[in-house]
């Protein structure tokens, strides 16, 4: 069976938050990034080291069209590249956090 990572990714106007999980949900690498070109490839680098054959799925908690450009660069590097409402991951953090 072919596993993936997933990358949650947190998106700011200057850098990015990507939280990097495998299929059990452990925490497998948390990348800061500046939200450029030169950012993007920085991130691809270390996700080629973490991945070993596995996909990757990326979700995007974007706000403001933040993450619209790192959304395009992935997408045209044939990654697929989902946007979460930032309103549902918010409830749900209200609703898992003791």
């Amino acid at each position: 069976m072919k596993t993936c990572l997933f990358v949650g990714v947190d998106t700011h106007k200057d850098s990015h938050t990507a939280a990097v999980v495998d299929s059990y949900f452990e925490i497998v690498a948390i990348i800061r990034f500046d939200n450029d070109k030169a950012g993007f490839a920085r991130l691809e680098k270390k996700l080629k080291k973490l991945r070993n054959g596995k996909d990757l799925i990326f979700g995007l908690e974007d706000s403001q069209g933040l993450g619209s450009f790192l959304a395009c660069y992935l997408l045209g590097k044939g990654h697929t590249a989902l946007e979460i409402n930032p309103v549902l991951t918010d409830r749900g953090r209200k609703h898992t956090v003791s």
